[in-house]
This record gives structure tokens, C-alpha cells and sequence, in this order.
């Protein structure tokens, strides 16, 4: 009857035995259990009362083993040492025994008494062996996940190195890329490098509708090219395009607004908007067989990589623009040199052929005379027509470079115009197209202008690169520009100086350093 005795006494004095347990446990020295919420150890000591009385009473440690497993999870939470658990619990027996001989009259029935505590002694003997298996086990566990959450934390972290590297890579190089063509293609593999895919595709908005303008993956790609779509149609893409944010689709197969063809074995899927200036000019997409294989973070560096391509995409389409701009120009400042010269040749040399036509019976040798001056004026129409022809064919500066345009363009000048030009290139590095574009034009507006206002029998071309910065300068011999004078041909010089701002630069015009003609000085940043 002892055991039975003992959980009627746990039972019945189980409030002041918790109290009791308590005020311990607060006692104890250097402890966590100071500093721990006391309705917290009312709780967990109740609950350890309870499973001792129904222990007792029936034999069954089922509610101290739950006990046991509750309080070890919860400890090693809350970083206490399996020392502090253990003194803790023994503690308990502390509170009973007052208990104990108060209830059983001590001297009268000590052997009752002493049962009881032997009783408790071992009940609590047995709780202390299992926590020490459960509470290394559980350590054990928890320094187990912790190194798997380090271990995932470094996975991630080694990720999201990859992604931030590739991304810088791939924003240097499709930045850099002017051919819009070139540049369609070079997105869809450095978005490979970014994240993999199976099939991706670049779509832009025309007259409000998306139209696959390239495609990389697809069995074929010449099929899907030019294929049109109304993205109002479709929920999951008018989503991408109204909020600017990724969709992604972990299993395709789980979204009822996916469209796909019967055959079409995508599952993970990702959707991003190609954004420029807030406003959606088109979408990326890409997608892999296998499901599950993107997330949000994968959405969201893909989404970072799109405002790069948006951006490259927009300057290349602006660059073409301007392409055909700077060729309606040219055309434009070719027909004017046409009616100027050669207008003027052919209208000499019809007189010639008239005069000689006259005087071709009567006196020979003035027909002779008109003879050689149709000659001479055909001859030097034939080379000025020869130049401007050569002047037609558009300088191929990405393929060949600005040393190479720029010597072809001043020998072209120095055959026409009688004019010696040199062209000094300190260094052969190449710079980015849109710095060689721009210096082209600087200086062939400057050598324009020597021909027209320097009355300049030399010129020279000097480029070179010096740290970050490239330097050009175009200067001649000619009549020079005084202090306070009207610089000539203003429109020329405000188009160079907007051209070199332009790439970040920056133009002056003033007297040679032989202190007569005129020096065209450009400095820009070779990075731009």
C-alpha cells in the first residue's frame, strides 16, 4: 500500500508541493531556473507530479517518459546544462519530505515513512538515468540541425555568391553589347549562367501585344519566333506586367492559368518583366522539366538580371535609332557635297565639250585646249566621285576599331582635299563601341571643320589612353581661332561637345600648341 500511499499524498498535496519545488528551483545558485518565468516551472512541475502520482498508482512510466522527453526538448531549447536538470529534479524530494513526516507522524510510523522516500528516491533515480540518455540524444539532435541550418546557411550564402558574380558579369557584358541582334543572344546565355534552364525566351510589347522576338532551348526555335499573344488573355502574364514582379511556378501542373501545348513537358516555370523606367516594354521567361526546381529567390535574381536586359535592350534599340539618324545625316551632308562639286564638274565640263565641239574644225588647237581642261575637270570629278562613294560605305567600327576608321577616314580627306593628315594611335587597346562611335564622329566633324574655316595645309590625329582616360586631339596648321572671335560653324562644335557629354566626356577648342591653328581636345573615361 505504500506506493498507493505515496501518490494519494503527491495528489492530495500537489499545490504546495509545487510551490515548495519552486521556491527550490528559484534557490538554486548561478541557475537558469532564476530567471525562468515562474508560471513556466508551476507548469512543468505540476506536470512532473502528476506522472509520479499516476506512476504510483499504477505502475506505468507512459506520462514519465512523455514527461521526460517534453522537459529535455524544452531545456536544451533554453540552454540548460543537463547538470541544472538534474539537481533541479532531485530537489524535488526536498519538498516531499516535510511532507512525508509530517503526514506519517515520523517517530510513530517510521517505516511507512522511510518506504516512501525510498519509493521517491528511486522513481527519481530513474528520471535522472533517462535524462541523461534523452538529454544527449537531444543535444546531440539539435547540434545536429544546427550544423544542417549552417550547412544550408552556406549552401545559400555560396548560391547567392554565384548568382551576385554571374549577375555582375552578365550586366558588364550585355551592357556593352550595341547589336540588338548580338545582344538577344548574349542575354539568353548569360542568363544561363545566372539560372539554369531548359527553354527560355525574350518577349517584347508592339502595339500592346508579345511577341517572341528570341528564344534559346526550343526544339524549334524558328517555329516560336514571331509567335503573338494579347497578355490581357491571360492572368499570369497581365500579373507580371501590371505588378513588375516575378511569377513563379514551382509545378506548372498546380496552375490552372498555365497554357501550354499537350506535348509541352515544362513543370518548375519563372516570368519576369523587362522594366524600363517603370513602365513593362516586354517579359523574360524561362523554364525546366523538372518540378519544384525554382523558388522565389530564383525569381528574384531573375528578376534582377531583367532590369539589366531591359536596360542593354532599350540603349541597343536607341542606338539604332541614332544609327539611322547619324547615316540620314551623313546622306543629307553627301548629297549637299554632290550638288556642290560635283554639280558644278559636270556643268564645267559640258562647256568644255561645247567649246571644243566649236572650235574643233576651225582652230584645233583651242579645241585641244578645251580637250585637256574636260580631262582634267572629268578626272578630278571621277576622284571626288570615287570619295564620296567610299564615303557612302558606313565605317564598320565594331568589326575593325577607331584606328583602323579613323586612318581609312584620313587618308580619304587627305586624297580629296589635298590635305596631309596623320594619325598617331599611342596603344592598341579597344575601347567600348559607343567611346569609339563618338570619338569617330568628334573627329570627323573636327576635320570637316578644318576644310571649311583653317585654310590648313596639315592635320594631325592623336589618340591615346592615359590610366582611366582616353585622350584625342585633332589639330591643324591653319589661320586659328583669336581670343573673343566667333568660333566657326557653331552648330559643328555644340554637336561634337554634346557628343563627348554624352559618353561622359569632355571638349575644348583653342589655339595649337605651335601657338598658330587650331587643337580639338577630347577627354572621356575609357569604362563608359
Amino acid at each position: 500500500m505504500t506506493s498507493a500511499q505515496l501518490a494519494s499524498l503527491l495528489e492530495g498535496y500537489r499545490e504546495e508541493l509545487v510551490a515548495s519545488w519552486v521556491t527550490l528551483l528559484c534557490g538554486m545558485d548561478g541557475s537558469l531556473y532564476r530567471d525562468h518565468p515562474i508560471t513556466e516551472l508551476q507548469s512543468a512541475s505540476r506536470t512532473c507530479i502528476t506522472a509520479l502520482v499516476a506512476f504510483f498508482r499504477s505502475g506505468s512510466r507512459a506520462e514519465l517518459m512523455a514527461y521526460s522527453e517534453m522537459v529535455c526538448e524544452e531545456r536544451v531549447t533554453q540552454g540548460f546544462d543537463i547538470s541544472e536538470v538534474i539537481e533541479g529534479h532531485l530537489l524535488l524530494k526536498e519538498a516531499v519530505l516535510p511532507v512525508i513526516q509530517r503526514e506519517c507522524q515520523w517517530d510513530a510510523d517510521e517505516d511507512n515513512a522511510l518506504s516512501m522516500a525510498t519509493l521517491l528516491d528511486a522513481a527519481l533515480r530513474w528520471l535522472v538515468i533517462r535524462f541523461s540518455k534523452l538529454y544527449s540524444h537531444t543535444l546531440n539532435q539539435k547540434l545536429q540541425d544546427q550544423v544542417t541550418l549552417l550547412e544550408t546557411q552556406q549552401a545559400q550564402l555560396e548560391r547567392r555568391v554565384r548568382e551576385v558574380t554571374a549577375l555582375v558579369k552578365s550586366s558588364a557584358l550585355i551592357t556593352s553589347m550595341l547589336n540588338l541582334d548580338r545582344l538577344l543572344t548574349l542575354i539568353l546565355e548569360q542568363l544561363a549562367e545566372v539560372v539554369k534552364y531548359d527553354r527560355a525566351s525574350i518577349m517584347m510589347l508592339f502595339d500592346r501585344r508579345l511577341r517572341i522576338i528570341a528564344g534559346q532551348g526550343f526544339r524549334r526555335p524558328d517555329d516560336i519566333l514571331g509567335i503573338t499573344f494579347d497578355p490581357t488573355q491571360n492572368a499570369l502574364t497581365r500579373r507580371m506586367l501590371d505588378g513588375g514582379a516575378p511569377v513563379v511556378l514551382e509545378d506548372v501542373r498546380n496552375e490552372p492559368g498555365f497554357v501550354a501545348d499537350p506535348d509541352d513537358m515544362t513543370r518548375s516555370w519563372i516570368g519576369v518583366p523587362l522594366m524600363v523606367r517603370n513602365e513593362a516594354i516586354g517579359a523574360l521567361a524561362l523554364d525546366t522539366n523538372q518540378p519544384s526546381f525554382y523558388d522565389e529567390e530564383d525569381g528574384q535574381t531573375v528578376l534582377a538580371f531583367a532590369n539589366q536586359a531591359a536596360v542593354a535592350i532599350e540603349n541597343a534599340r536607341l542606338y539604332d535609332r541614332s544609327r539611322e539618324q547619324d547615316i540620314l545625316q551623313e546622306r543629307n551632308r553627301l548629297a549637299r557635297e554632290l550638288h556642290d562639286s560635283l554639280s558644278q564638274a559636270l556643268f564645267s565640263m559640258v562647256l568644255n565639250a561645247e567649246a571644243a565641239n566649236l572650235f574643233f574644225h576651225t582652230e584645233p588647237s583651242r579645241a585641244r585646249e578645251q580637250i585637256t581642261l574636260l580631262y582634267e575637270t572629268a578626272n578630278a570629278a571621277l576622284k571626288d566621285m570615287r570619295s564620296l562613294i567610299f564615303e557612302l560605305r558606313p565605317a564598320d567600327l565594331e568589326q575593325e576599331g577607331l584606328a583602323a576608321v579613323l586612318t581609312k577616314h584620313a587618308k580619304l580627306i587627305g586624297d580629296r582635299h589635298g590635305l596631309r593628315v596623320s594619325v598617331d594611335v599611342k596603344g592598341q587597346r579597344r575601347l567600348p563601341l559607343n567611346i569609339e562611335k563618338a570619338l569617330y564622329r568628334i573627329a570627323q566633324e573636327a576635320l570637316n571643320n578644318v576644310i571649311k574655316h583653317a585654310n590648313a595645309t596639315e592635320a594631325a590625329i592623336v589618340l591615346s589612353s592615359q590610366d582611366e582616360w582616353v585622350y584625342m586631339t585633332v589639330e591643324d596648321n591653319g589661320i586659328g581661332i583669336e581670343p573673343g572671335v566667333n568660333k566657326p560653324n557653331t552648330l559643328g562644335l555644340a554637336s561634337m561637345t554634346e557628343r563627348a557629354e554624352q559618353i561622359g566626356g569632355h571638349f575644348s577648342i583653342g589655339l595649337s600648341s605651335e601657338g598658330s591653328g587650331t587643337i580639338v581636345t577630347v577627354r572621356v573615361p575609357s569604362d563608359r
